[in-house]
């Protein structure tokens, strides 16, 4: 009897655990794909160019061909200059 009512419980924890990561999925979209990429190279946090909204004539299939950073922020029109 108590063996069933654990495996009762187990399946009700797992069908609540994985409806909130469905309602926890988000969409991202590929201007956000985009800025998550600069972020990463540019070290910073993950949301730090959350203002972008629009990401105009940039595109996603554009920046995964590039190899380096440098190629991405190059693309975004960034530069960074060498700290002395």
């Amino acid at each position: 009897m108590m063996v069933n009512f654990s495996f009762i419980f187990v399946l009700i924890l797992l069908f609540f655990s994985c409806n909130e990561d469905a309602i926890k999925y988000k969409e991202v979209s590929d201007c956000e794909k985009i800025t998550n990429r600069v972020e990463d190279c540019m070290n910073l946090h993950r949301g730090a160019l959350g203002h972008i909204k629009d990401c105009g004539s940039l595109e996603l299939e554009i920046v995964e061909t590039y190899e380096s950073c440098e190629e991405v922020l190059d693309y975004f029109g960034i530069s960074l200059l060498p700290v002395n």
